[in-house]
């Protein structure tokens, strides 16, 4: 914000920065962290569906997965559970997944806040129920009373807790 004393560098990836060795100051995961020298909130929810590309045929079997040894997640291993058989392409980046629904590659697990927003997808089915986990703002124990860490650890706070609709698969899709 204007006249912030400080610069955001954002690191984005599925890989955990530790945040006990100060790799990061602040970072968001999907659980809670269970080191001792850690600090954490929780944010709300995040869900989880299958999604293919508006006005595709529901019956299409073809899946779409990150590479099996890419994912870390359990929604990137849930084709892999599921539907195996059925996977025609893999990625080795969960990016990846909504540029090859859109392009009709065949259908793909997404959270809710990706797929729903994308005017050219939409859910084939439910919420996957067994996917939705709390998402946490995480951050160094020692660090988190720094003003800087403070100050950006409060406003991603405000910030993403102001789509908790959206994260928790109940924001209609814009298609």
């Amino acid at each position: 914000m204007p006249g912030d004393a400080f610069a955001i560098s954002l690191t984005i990836g599925e890989a955990r920065a530790s945040l006990a060795y100060r790799e990061s100051d602040i970072g968001i995961r999907a659980f809670e962290p269970e080191e001792a020298n850690l600090a954490a909130r929780r944010l709300g929810e995040v869900a989880y569906a299958c999604y293919i590309r508006r006005n595709a045929a529901e019956t299409d079997e073809r899946w779409i997965a990150v590479a099996e040894e890419e994912a870390i997640s359990a929604y990137l291993r849930w084709p892999h559970a599921h539907a195996a058989t059925d996977i025609v392409a893999t990625v080795n980046r969960p990016r990846s997944l909504p540029d090859l629904v859109r392009a009709g590659a065949g259908k793909a697990v997404l959270p809710c806040f990706v797929g729903d927003l994308d005017p050219q997808l939409q859910r084939l089915g439910g919420e996957l129920p067994e996917l939705r986990h709390a998402q946490w703002i995480v951050m160094n124990a020692e660090d988190r009373h720094r003003p800087e860490i403070r100050t950006v650890a409060d406003r991603m706070t405000r910030l993403i807790r102001s789509y908790a609709d959206l994260f928790a698969g109940k924001r209609p899709s814009r298609g």
